[in-house]
């Protein structure tokens, strides 16, 4: 599974920030999709990993603050099917 993180602003107003994540199933689907949103000008920018506790571990071991900002984002809305 490949989950994608998906920043998205609204161009009028800068201050407008909102954070999407989801999961999709395969490696090119995820790609198609992330290029199909920038392209249609939906995100500013798309992130995509398959492995979040690799990430983080070695986000940690590059970046120069000895403790870098990670963010956990709570959950405001959801498809309810989805987390039943």
């Amino acid at each position: 599974m490949y989950s994608t993180e998906i920043s998205c602003v609204k161009i009028e107003n800068l201050y407008n920030f909102i954070l999407v994540l989801t999961t999709y199933p395969s490696k090119e689907t995820t790609y198609r999709i992330a290029k199909s949103i920038l392209h249609e000008r939906l995100a500013v920018c798309t992130s995509i990993t398959t492995d979040l506790e690799q990430l983080v571990s070695r986000l940690k071991e590059l970046h120069p603050y000895e403790v870098p900002e990670i963010v956990a984002v709570s959950i405001a809305g959801r498809l309810e099917k989805y987390l039943s």
